[in-house]
């Protein structure tokens, strides 16, 4: 918990004079967060104190954030830009850490067995994308590629060779299949064609748990770690396989296993978002960005259990990259060629 003397330094500098209560909001794995309820001062109402990680808190970042957080709520983008304290920053330094105030935004969670949800989540990205197709920061923060092959390579066999005598046959047999996996990504989507397709400054890691809906709307996005200038075809495929896909149960932010399994790819659904966005993007998707995506929702899905392996026991590594693996990987294997001619597809 947050003590009252860095509550007290922070209320100081962003003229905030009083507050009901503070409660921690456990949603999320990456920054911790409170909510400051019933603020009074120059700032009132209910406000978000967000403590930044290390990773995501250099004085870049945090500048990119706040104009492209400035940009896209100009446009009618519901996102909470950070309040400027009495320093004419975003930001406050205390003992080390970033610490943020943000309002705070009310809201619902994404429904999983929604379909007018799923067509949301496609129109609201469509909005997002026009909103910043011409958007050109000042401060922009520039990344390497997104769920790079290369990257996962390396993990997939430090992982194998750190516990190649614990692993057993079937495992074996599964990463293997994983890493043939990851080579076609590579064939079929070299480093030359990725810098290829259309670049926006995107949001990276769009999924259910980072937004709210109120009456069937998307009310407000949140994180924004993984903004930067990537292929738009990215968030989409976030898309296709955290918004379209069945699940028993929504995804849950601050758990790390349901944000990277549970998930039965369902072509219907793909076509919602898919028609969703297109009719609310200002520029529609390119044959060669479609071709892209069944190899891209491989490289995401791959990727995001290299991206959990930090977050987790050593003990539990094999199975984080192996568990329900094979069956989603298949999934999309099997059905590329119906995914590539998605817009085509009888309602």
């Amino acid at each position: 918990m947050i003590n009252e003397n860095k509550v007290s330094i922070l209320l100081n500098n962003y003229e905030i004079e009083d507050y009901g209560q503070l409660l921690p909001i456990t949603s999320g794995t990456a920054n911790k967060s409170y909510l400051l309820k019933d603020c009074k001062g120059l700032y009132t109402g209910n406000l978000v104190i967000r403590i930044r990680s290390l990773k995501y808190s250099s004085e870049l970042q945090m500048l990119f954030e706040e104009e492209y957080l400035r940009h896209v709520y100009s446009k009618g983008i519901p996102v909470p830009v950070p309040l400027r304290g009495k320093n004419g920053q975003c930001w406050y330094n205390v003992d080390g850490n970033a610490y943020q105030i943000y309002p705070f935004i009310d809201g619902g969670d994404f429904d999983c067995n929604s379909d007018s949800n799923v067509a949301e989540g496609g129109t609201f990205l469509g909005k997002l994308h026009t909103a910043v197709s011409d958007f050109m920061p000042v401060n922009e923060r520039y990344l390497p590629r997104y769920d790079s092959p290369d990257v996962i390579m390396d993990a997939l066999n430090k992982t194998v060779e750190k516990n190649w005598s614990k692993i057993t046959g079937e495992e074996k047999r599964v990463l293997e299949f994983i890493i043939e996996q990851t080579m076609l990504i590579e064939e079929n989507v070299p480093d030359r064609v990725y810098d290829s397709l259309l670049k926006l400054i995107i949001h990276g890691d769009y999924h259910p748990a980072n937004v709210k809906y109120k009456d069937g709307k998307i009310c407000g996005l949140f994180d924004f770690d993984w903004v930067s200038r990537q292929p738009r075809i990215r968030d989409i495929v976030d898309g296709i396989i955290y918004f379209s896909s069945k699940r028993d149960e929504n995804i849950k932010g601050d758990n790390i296993f349901s944000l990277t399994s549970g998930y039965i790819m369902d072509l219907r659904r793909i076509k919602t978002f898919f028609d969703a966005y297109n009719k609310s993007v200002n520029l529609t998707l390119s044959p060669q960005e479609i071709n892209c995506i069944p190899y891209l929702i491989c490289a995401r899905l791959i990727h995001s259990r290299v991206q959990a392996l930090p977050k987790i026991p050593e003990n539990q590594a094999v199975k984080m990259l192996t568990y329900e693996m094979e069956e989603i990987l298949n999934w999309v294997n099997n059905n590329k060629d119906e995914i590539i001619r998605i817009d085509e597809l009888a309602e």
